[in-house]
């Protein structure tokens, strides 16, 4: 797969820098913490596939994992601790580095094997797939509130981020309209990240138990992403449609 333009290597890591040079050999940190709008999460570097640095006009860096995750914000360690292919090690400040690109690994295609994955696009663009920790949702209808167990979630979120309001889809295939009343959710990443208690209004959408096959659509970034969000629900209610009858949360059937 092809990150920030360019096709990764199977030998060595490669770090650009801004004066145009680049150094290859072993990138040595294990991890990389990105401060993001929606909570801190420490990365294991072993499932990066590479990271874009920010900039003065664009402060936000960009990482990218072997799985298609989507991760950016601020990073937190000043410099990158390298290897080179001469075999001496330095320390590189981390304003000197326009991106990374980490070696493909020998363990990723059975890591990249994982199905069930849950998948939750944020307003701010990223990608994140894991399980969610929480084992309830609470949702407040017109009929008023109620708790959802997780596991019978299909989709749940809104397609615009200035209101509150939206739809939670359920496996049976009811639909409920309204709103999310827990503060905050928790997740537990594929890579390994952990994210607690995050405010749920960062969330714009999540895809439950078929993760790995929604992400495709939303990694090449064509399009408004509220576009994006309404076609890929109304894609799942004429699935539901031609299924079965679809109900919303007032119990009225669709058809």
């Amino acid at each position: 797969m092809k990150v920030f333009g360019k096709e990764r290597p199977t030998d060595t890591d490669v770090i650009y820098l801004d004066d145009g040079t680049s150094l290859r050999g072993e990138v040595l940190d294990k991890v990389v913490t990105v401060t993001t709008p929606y909570g801190s999460l420490t990365i294991p570097l072993a499932r990066c596939a590479g990271i874009s640095a920010g900039n003065e006009q664009r402060p936000a860096a960009t990482v990218l994992t072997v799985n298609g995750n989507r991760i950016s914000g601020l990073i937190a360690e000043p410099s990158v601790r390298v290897r080179t292919t001469a075999g001496t090690e330095a320390d590189v400040r981390r304003e000197r580095v326009r991106s990374i690109l980490f070696k493909q690994k020998s363990d990723e295609l059975a890591f990249l094997q994982r199905t069930n994955a849950d998948l939750f696009v944020m307003w701010n663009g990223d990608l994140l797939t894991g399980q969610v920790m929480d084992p309830v949702i609470k949702y407040r209808t017109a009929k008023g509130e109620e708790a959802v167990p997780v596991a019978e979630i299909r989709q749940i979120g809104r397609t615009v981020e200035s209101t509150r309001s939206g739809v939670l889809l359920k496996r049976d295939n009811t639909l409920l309209e309204g709103r999310v009343v827990n503060d905050g959710v928790s997740l537990q990443l594929d890579v390994g990240a952990t994210l607690r208690n995050s405010y749920e209004g960062r969330f714009a959408w999540a895809f439950l138990g078929d993760g790995h096959e929604q992400i495709g659509r939303f990694q090449n970034g064509a399009g408004a992403l509220g576009e994006l969000l309404r076609a890929s629900l109304a894609s799942s209610l004429m699935a539901s449609f031609a299924a079965e009858t679809v109900t919303n949360s007032l119990g009225m059937p669709f058809r």
